[in-house]
Order: structure tokens, then C-alpha cells, then sequence
């Protein structure tokens, strides 16, 4: 009895082994939308507007800058908006104007720089950590970048 249930399944599973399979792969076929949602910011009066924008698939020639995933220098995390801000004008007079003040509840997180890999942003977190920030560490982001794909 077992050694035919054992024979069974091996006839059933050489059988299925040999199911000729498709090696061609339509992307259009899976029902994929077009568009993909991403969060991305704009200024207005001088304070920074993070809003979810959807975006398609094709590279924009026109636009100057581009949302990547890439990864940020996360100075500091607090749930103080106050404190948060204090961090940033401290940051900004350290680092410039890629400061990025971010809300993910529960916490406010001031992040720095626009790196395309960890290794771009390790002078930066060396930087950071010799100006008062010692937690500071690399977390992943949509970054903002020149548009390689520009046409001028």
C-alpha cells in the first residue's frame, strides 16, 4: 500500500515536471497600473509641503529634478514639532539647505542629504555625528535629484 501511494505521487510529480512553461514574461499582461504614487514636496511661504503626487512610469525630459528611492542622513527623532524645528534651523546652519523635516507618527525626524547609496552619505554622518548629532544614521528615502534624462 505505501509503496504504491509512493509510486503515485512520484508518477504525478515527474508528470507536472514536466509542464512545458512559458519563457516569455508581457509585463502589460499582469495588470499593472500605470502610475505609481510617491510622496514628494513643493515650498510654500517658505515652509516645506510634503504631499503623495501619483507619477507615471515615463521619465519626464522636461522636469530639472526627480524622485528616486536613494537614502537620507536621520539627524534626530522627536515627538516635540518645537524641538524638531530647533534641530532643523541647527542643522540647516550646518549642512545647507537639503534639511528635511519629516512627520511619521508618532515622531518629527530631521533628515539631511540626497544619496543615491549608503556610501555616498558616510562623510556626511561623519560630519554630523562631529557636530552634535551623534545618532545620526542612514535611512532609506525618496530623494530628490537632477534629472539625468533632461533634455536641454
Amino acid at each position: 500500500m505505501k509503496k504504491t501511494c509512493f509510486l503515485m505521487i512520484f508518477i504525478a510529480a515527474f508528470l507536472l515536471a514536466k509542464t512545458p512553461q512559458e519563457e516569455f514574461l508581457d509585463p502589460m499582461l499582469l495588470g499593472m497600473p500605470e502610475t505609481i504614487r510617491h510622496s514628494s514636496f513643493s515650498t510654500e511661504d517658505e515652509k516645506m509641503v510634503f504631499r503623495e503626487e501619483t507619477d507615471s512610469f515615463r521619465i519626464d525630459i522636461n522636469s530639472e529634478k526627480m524622485v528616486r528611492h536613494g537614502f537620507r542622513i536621520q539627524l534626530a527623532a522627536t515627538p516635540s514639532l518645537a524641538q524638531a524645528e530647533e534641530l532643523e534651523r541647527r542643522a540647516l546652519d550646518i549642512f545647507g539647505n537639503e534639511v528635511y523635516l519629516v512627520f511619521e507618527s508618532p515622531n518629527y525626524k530631521v533628515r539631511v542629504g540626497n544619496f543615491l547609496t549608503t556610501r555616498d552619505a558616510e562623510d556626511l554622518i561623519r560630519l554630523a555625528r562631529l557636530n552634535g548629532f551623534p545618532r545620526a544614521w542612514t535611512v532609506p528615502s525618496d530623494i530628490i535629484i537632477n534629472n539625468l534624462n533632461r533634455r536641454y
